[in-house]
């Protein structure tokens, strides 16, 4: 159940916090900060353990979560530019979160459930976007990474084990 998951996120520790700019730690002009703490695969379905803090100084009203699929591309001959070559918004199946509104240097604890992509470019990487309704076009992103736990019990081979 979601609000078994939500409740185990509430008593987690704070995970890594990332803000509008995922390759930086820098906390200057970030109004919020958002972090994994754990991915659970279940096949076609992605459920992701999550916590935002309010970095802002007055109070944010937050958005729904949401699970982006982008990519960076290098141009140039001599001098590599990256740049964001895709964006793409994943459906999300459900989600829930501990707090909607949070006071500044307030925690709000979450967990999303959303469907697999079919497939991903080398380049590309899944990322937990949130955002706070005074300002959605500066959203906080972090990095969604797979391997943390697995609902399915694999063997040796890492084959799906079905005999239960």
């Amino acid at each position: 159940s979601l609000d078994v998951l939500l409740e185990r996120q509430k008593r987690a520790s704070l995970p890594t916090m990332y803000g509008e700019r995922i390759e930086t730690e820098a906390i200057k002009g970030d109004r919020l900060r958002v972090g994994v703490s754990e991915v659970i695969d279940g096949g076609q379905q992605v459920i992701v353990l999550f916590s935002v803090m309010n970095t802002s100084r007055h109070a944010i009203l937050l958005m729904p979560p949401q699970v982006q699929l982008g990519g960076k591309i290098k141009s140039g001959r001599i001098v590599k530019h990256e740049r964001w070559a895709a964006a793409e918004q994943l459906d999300i199946i459900d989600f829930r979160l501990s707090h909607r509104r949070l006071a500044t240097g307030s925690r709000a604890d979450g967990v999303v459930v959303f469907e697999r992509p079919p497939y991903k470019q080398s380049n590309e990487q899944l990322f937990l976007q949130m955002a706070d309704s005074g300002a959605v076009d500066r959203p906080a992103l972090a990095p969604i990474g797979f391997g943390v736990n697995s609902l399915r019990q694999e063997d040796d081979h890492g084959i799906a084990d079905n005999r239960n």
